[in-house]
């Protein structure tokens, strides 16, 4: 990892570092850790726990919050890996003999490290859709002595189990004696799964073959030097250390760069080592998914259009009088599309089954307007009906053609006309229309009264409250109060 920023654990007073990893199916899922918990962030920015409890650390193993951890660290993510083959000595070898550039004195606590040779190249495990997340543990202690995996974390019952090391006995820890001076050295040993022993693991990274390889501290004393070991699913999680050497660093971070280096950075030496191990290489991310084709807006609304242009020719069934015109559609296009006639054509309805319904009192050039909207979306009504076509829309239940016709009639106010649109609104009830065109009224109450002083005077004898009230938040717009002042407050006091 390239960097660890932290978190503060208010249980123990210190910090702990918090570890991140995107999921690589570019699915918007981050995993993350806590002191005591693994969360998953979901694109959403909903946060899920994936394992451990909030107030619960421990080291018991299950499904997601049942489980417990402490400090889990160094967290990986891979697909599904390969069936793990059991059997002869050595499988967890690979690739042993294959590093390059590294001297094999340098390596601490190497143990058994099984048949040299064997091919490195050799994929032992193959990544798929992301189903694993591996992550180190400290249990009990405050550094990670065992690798879990959870399976199927992007699942609704993800389940943590141990794969590689474990957590030392009391034992097992008098064995090892001050600084890594006792009989058993300093305790770490390779081997399969839980058999194999970690004594602090600082990062963990996952190749394209699914191999993971494990930074190890050790002590950090002359007979405990830190060391790179690796883990292979395939071959039941065997740990084998690496002839890689490495300082007495305080921490150490893996990268993978192209070409099959491993990149080695000590911190506590600010030392970068770079080691070759053929076949090593990244996990590469899957191209992101192309974007979807645009929906054919233009030639649906097009088709759209053909059946209204010949509604006989395209099986209409039904004819809408207005005035003294008749337009033939189709009923389930208007019921679909208009809550209006979705009523009417209902069942129980007087009307629901006539093959003609009539529109009393509706401007017909209106209506044409709006018919055209319901079979091809189009918004873009001529100013010269917005008001018949505003009451018709209000009528037919069309929220947003009113809400459309109302935007435009306040686009086209004018000083000269926007008195009589006022007093129109008002009769009509659009409150919203009405609101802008009392801040028109208002912003530009100078050249209205020079160009309609015959309609506001008019307004003052056939509406004289409308007048007052914009007349008392003209003078307080001008004593600073604003065109954000009340006027319907101020008027209240007034009056």
């Amino acid at each position: 990892m390239s960097g660890r920023p932290y978190t503060w654990d208010e249980d123990s007073d210190r910090e702990a570092f918090l570890y991140a990893v995107p999921c690589p199916s570019n699915s918007g899922v981050v995993y993350f850790s806590t002191h005591v918990t693994l969360m998953r962030l979901n694109p959403d920015n909903s946060v899920q726990v994936v394992a451990g409890s909030w107030d619960r650390p421990g080291e018991r193993d299950g499904h997601g919050s049942e489980a417990t951890v402490n400090a889990p660290l160094c967290l990986a993510l891979t697909g599904t890996l390969a069936s793990t083959t059991r059997g002869g000595a050595g499988a967890g070898a690979a690739g042993v003999a294959g590093v390059e550039g590294a001297a094999a004195s340098g390596v601490a606590g190497g143990g058994a490290t099984g048949a040299a040779g064997q091919e490195p190249g050799t994929p032992s495990a193959t990544a798929a859709a992301p189903g694993y997340l591996f992550f180190g543990d400290g249990g009990a202690r405050t550094h990670a002595e065992v690798v879990y995996v959870i399976r199927d974390p992007l699942g609704p019952s993800p389940s943590m189990v141990p794969v590689a090391g474990h957590d030392w006995t009391d034992e097992e820890r008098e064995e090892v004696g001050e600084f890594g001076m006792g009989p058993a050295g300093d305790g770490r040993r390779d081997g399969r799964g839980v058999d194999a022993k970690f004594y602090c693991i600082c990062d963990i990274m996952l190749d394209s073959r699914g191999q993971l390889y494990v930074t190890d501290l050790g002590m950090q004393t002359a007979h405990s030097l830190p060391c790179v070991r690796r883990v292979d699913p395939a071959a039941d999680y065997a740990v084998t250390t690496l002839p890689i050497a490495l300082g007495a660093a305080t921490s150490a971070s893996l990268t993978q760069l192209p070409g099959s280096w491993l990149c080695v950075y000590e911190w506590g030496g600010s030392r970068l080592q770079l080691v070759h191990i053929p076949g090593l290489e990244p996990c590469v991310l899957p191209p992101p998914a192309p974007p979807a084709p645009p929906p054919d807006l233009a030639g649906l609304s097009a088709d759209w259009g053909t059946l209204l242009s010949d509604p006989v020719g395209t099986g209409s069934d039904i004819v809408v009088h207005v005035g003294e015109r008749s337009f033939a559609a189709h009923r389930l296009v208007l019921a679909a599309r208009c809550e209006y006639f979705r009523r009417q054509f209902a069942g129980g309805c007087r009307d629901s089954n006539a093959a003609e319904v009539h529109l009393h009192d509706a401007d017909p050039e209106a209506f044409a307007q709006l018919l055209r909207h319901l079979y091809t979306g189009d918004l873009d009504f001529p100013a010269a009906r917005l008001r018949p076509l505003l009451e018709l829309a209000d009528r037919l239940l069309l929220p947003r053609v009113a809400e459309r016709a109302q935007q435009q009639l306040l686009a086209a106010a004018s000083p000269g006309g926007v008195v009589e649109d006022m007093l129109w609104a008002e009769r009509m009830g659009f409150d919203q229309l009405l609101a802008g065109l009392k801040a028109y009224y208002l912003q530009y109450e100078g050249r209205v009264l020079s160009t309609a002083g015959d309609a506001v005077r008019g307004m003052m004898v056939s509406h004289p409250d409308l007048f007052f009230e914009l007349h008392v938040a003209s003078v307080v717009r001008r004593a600073g109060g604003g065109a954000g002042a009340c006027p319907l407050r101020y008027a209240a006091e007034l009056g």
